[in-house]
């Protein structure tokens, strides 16, 4: 019956959201009206009607949609490991869930930086204001499972927050969720195998989400290691710089010892040099009046007759 959603038309649309979703954002109105139309001209008026609803994503959705088609295998490598995290966080407390922390924060950043290098490899780099959604809605699939699941369909129509209660509702922001508004663990479109991965789907994607939890571990460690490695170089300068200091202040407190000794040694040959200073003068009067006293003496002597002399 028209208006009924049947589960084939969900496959279907599912199958025309995700073709829709990989093109280039400036491409996907037209593409989408042509797929309504050509869906009504076959009968399948309801599957044309919700076809024809499909939002275009935004600049962010666009390419953390391009990040689960072209890396599909790190998308579900963020998702195992998000939800490892979660488990683990569960049954943690204190300083070991501030380093769980510090680990999603590794995670998230690394993986933002592969959004932002595929950017340039497709011709769009990120601006600041769209680096930041990306990187919210990487933290937010970590942390909340559904988010996880969301962004691994390929289909997210705009960027997602997680604000720490409770679980996100993703169903407005994915293309063609199932029945019910279900998302379900939906696997994103994938390119070609690569020869050599296992057969068994589910035993692949467990290695490589244990892989990668081993490699997050393995990072948060030799951060831990760099950390108190640093520490240790911190605290043995800082008792280096102590050492030096009080050596410095001795140094300082025996100068200063040593000019009181000086200063009282100059004053007291400053009185000394006083005391000459007048003596000399003296002195001087002494051989000027000296000096006088023959002069007046010659003088008298000069005015006598020769006869009497």
């Amino acid at each position: 019956m028209a208006g009924t959603d049947e589960p084939g038309d969900d496959a279907d649309l599912a199958g025309v959201a995700s073709q829709l979703y990989a093109l280039a954002p400036e491409d996907f109105v037209a593409a989408r009206n042509a797929r309504a139309k050509q869906a009504r001209a076959g009968g399948a008026r309801d599957l044309a009607r919700r076809v024809g609803a499909l939002p275009k994503p935004t600049a962010a959705a666009w390419l953390l949609n391009q990040l689960a088609r072209h890396r599909p295998d790190a998308v579900a490598e963020l998702v195992g490991l998000g939800d490892q995290l979660r488990d683990a966080q569960s049954q943690l407390a204190g300083d070991q869930l501030r380093g769980l922390g510090r680990q999603r924060q590794q995670v998230v950043a690394a993986f933002a930086r592969q959004a932002a290098a595929l950017a340039d490899e497709l011709g769009r780099p990120l601006s600041e204001t769209l680096r930041q959604q990306v990187e919210e809605t990487l933290r937010a699939a970590v942390a909340d499972a559904a988010v996880g699941q969301a962004l691994m369909t390929g289909r997210l129509t705009s960027a997602l927050t997680y604000v720490g209660m409770g679980e996100v509702d993703v169903s407005a922001v994915v293309a063609a969720p199932r029945a019910g508004g279900r998302i379900g663990a939906e696997a994103p479109p994938r390119q070609p195998e690569v020869a050599g991965e296992p057969d068994d789907e589910v035993a692949g994607a467990r290695q490589r989400r244990r892989a990668a939890a081993q490699e997050a571990v393995r990072v948060a460690e030799a951060d831990g290691e760099q950390a108190a490695s640093e520490l240790h170089r911190q605290e043995t300068l800082s008792r280096d710089l102590d050492q030096r200091w009080e050596r410095l202040r001795e140094r300082i407190d025996t100068l200063r010892g040593e000019l009181d000794r000086v200063e009282a040694e100059a004053d007291e040959l400053e009185d000394e040099r006083t005391e000459a200073g007048e003596d000399r003068e003296a002195a001087v009067r002494r051989a000027t009046e000296a000096a006088d006293a023959v002069q007046r003496a010659r003088d008298g002597l000069d005015r006598l007759p020769r006869e009497s002399r």
